[in-house]
């Protein structure tokens, strides 16, 4: 007799995964690494800073399109709202990258 019960389909992998194998192309910005997961900006947000947290991904910090200030010192991996210096909004999100 064979046993007719379906075999076991491969897990999916979890959207950390996903995000670690996407990052392996290069830094993404979260919008980015959103679109190509198809997750969520914020839940791509909150994995991301799991991963930030454990080493195994690297923030490359927000900027300025107007004076160019860069955001070094910024811990949050969400896009800072204005530029402390020239109060503009057109703010680059971080990218985010292996290390």
């Amino acid at each position: 007799m064979t046993d007719s019960s379906p075999m076991p389909g491969e897990r999916s992998r979890t959207i950390r995964q996903q995000l670690l194998d996407q990052l392996d192309g290069g830094p993404f910005s979260a919008g980015e690494l959103s679109r190509l997961t198809r997750q969520s900006e914020r839940e791509v947000l909150d994995h991301l800073e799991h991963l930030l947290h454990a080493g195994k991904v690297k923030a490359l910090p927000a900027s300025c399109a107007g004076c160019g200030f860069r955001f070094e010192k910024r811990t949050r991996s969400k896009k800072p709202g204005k530029c402390p210096q020239c109060k503009s909004t057109r703010i680059r999100p971080p990218r985010f990258t292996l290390p």
